[in-house]
């Protein structure tokens, strides 16, 4: 009966005693602990900045056709990995083998043209050379006819007839001096110009090159290495100058562009750590850095900007595209552009302890030390 008594007592003292510690833990610890946890979060928060409105991008390129024609060969198809220099398509090269011949053929029959202005300017300065010399003989004749005139010897006939052949010779020399001119001009002004280096020649040349150029363009390369996407071409099909065909993601380096709020921008700095959760890989989280912040929110390039000058406006939080690059070798899994990821960027950022806060602690610790 003693013991029985005994272990009552025992038990009733002990359950008071887990009554008391459990007061003092709610009266002191208790708040003690909510205190930490609350501050902690008040100090760490507004460190981490995250957003899901972030994508995976690559450089992209569109393909166009530079000549018109129908396409003759369609060598890949859609998704064909491509290296650079690859032939994608080929147009029909017919028409500008031809254009080519032609353009050809007009060079040879300048440079002929040429050659023949030349031999013409030469003979024009020749007869020029009979001209003058027949013209300096007609005026000494006139001047003889003059004079025999003047002694009775020849008639005012004779006089005249010399006038007259001398007139003759002086229009034939002024016609052989504007043939001279037509000719310099023809030859560029420089009879000694080189065939190749006339503007006539150099005309025709670069039709040629033009000609060739085009030529060359019916075969279409692929500029970069990459992964070839909407394609719909199929052989017979035809093609105008400048029509995009399909494009080319480059294969290589990837990045993320994330739309972060404006009113996350606040600690925002290029150089940040970050970290990046893909979607389609849950379970796996890369490594990375701010690289660029944009110099404008998205709506400022949109084809139909907010016209905010009106009597009925809303605020809307306006996005700012932020760039980030991959610190990790990315070779498995694949990334592709445009895929969803979610982007928490560490800002470093730490809160000031609260004034109040400060004030307290400090009346406290004057009370400890202060009895």
């Amino acid at each position: 009966m003693r013991v029985l008594a005994l272990i009552n007592v025992v038990s009733g003292v002990c359950k008071k005693l887990v009554i008391l510690v459990l007061k003092v833990f709610a009266v002191f610890l208790g708040p003690a602990i909510v205190f930490l946890v609350g501050g902690y979060i008040y100090a760490t928060g507004g460190r981490m900045v995250s957003t899901d409105n972030a994508y995976i991008k690559a450089d992209k390129i569109l393909v166009s056709a530079e000549v018109s024609g129908l396409l003759s060969e369609v060598y890949v198809g859609e998704n064909t990995p491509v290296v650079n220099g690859q032939t994608l398509i080929q147009i029909e090269e017919s028409p500008y083998r031809i254009s080519v011949s032609r353009t050809k053929a007009a060079v040879a029959g300048v440079s002929r043209k040429i050659s023949a202005a030349k031999a013409h300017y030469r003979e024009e300065i020749a007869a020029k050379g009979v001209a003058q010399q027949n013209v300096v003989y007609l005026e000494g004749e006139l001047d003889r006819q003059q004079t025999l005139m003047d002694k009775g010897v020849v008639s005012m006939v004779s006089v005249e007839r010399a006038r007259h052949e001398l007139e003759v010779a002086r229009q034939v020399l002024r016609q052989g001096d504007e043939r001279i001119s037509q000719a310099l001009a023809y030859l560029g002004g420089d009879p000694k110009l080189p065939i190749e280096k006339h503007p006539a020649y150099l005309e025709a040349w670069a039709e040629k090159e033009r000609a060739e150029y085009e030529l060359d363009r019916t075969i279409i390369k692929a500029s970069v290495t990459g992964t070839v996407t909407n394609i719909g071409l199929q052989v017979g099909e035809y093609v105008t100058a400048g029509q995009p065909l399909f494009g080319i993601v480059a294969s290589g380096e990837t990045w993320v562009d994330a739309n972060l709020k404006e009113t996350k921008l606040t600690h925002i700095k290029v150089g940040q750590a970050a970290t990046i959760e893909v979607d389609a890989y849950p379970d796996m989280v890369w490594r990375a850095l701010v690289t660029s912040i944009g110099a404008a929110t998205g709506s400022e390039f949109s084809i139909l900007p907010a016209q905010n000058a009106t009597g009925n406006w809303v605020k809307v939080v306006q996005r700012v595209p932020v760039r980030l690059m991959f610190l990790d070798d990315i070779e498995e899994p694949s990334l592709r552009a445009g895929m969803s990821v979610v982007v928490s960027i560490d800002t470093e950022y730490k809160r000031d302890v609260p004034e109040f806060v400060t004030k307290a602690l400090a009346r406290l610790g004057k009370e400890i030390l202060v009895p």
